[in-house]
């Protein structure tokens, strides 16, 4: 393996790691949903457009629901 294809899986895994901490809070609060801004204090070390980036794949996996729009918008895990 050379180095961009490590570097790459680092990333890759990490992306998951983070998706995967996203989810786990969002289903810890199942009942009242998560918001934007709660999930970014769990990946502060994020911008606000990495986050709502794994909130969109999290989403296109059919992981979470949102209700509700703009700041107002709460996460939820989709119920199977």
């Amino acid at each position: 393996m050379d180095f961009g294809t490590e570097a790459l899986c680092r990333h890759r895994a990490d992306r998951d790691t983070h998706k995967a901490l996203l989810l786990k809070h969002i289903k810890e609060n199942e009942k009242e949903g998560t918001k934007l801004e709660e999930l970014r204090q769990i990946l502060p070390f994020l911008g606000r457009g990495s986050v709502q980036f794994l909130i969109k794949e999290l989403k296109d996996e059919g992981a979470i629901i949102s209700s509700g729009h703009t700041k107002g918008a709460r996460w939820f895990p989709k119920q199977e």
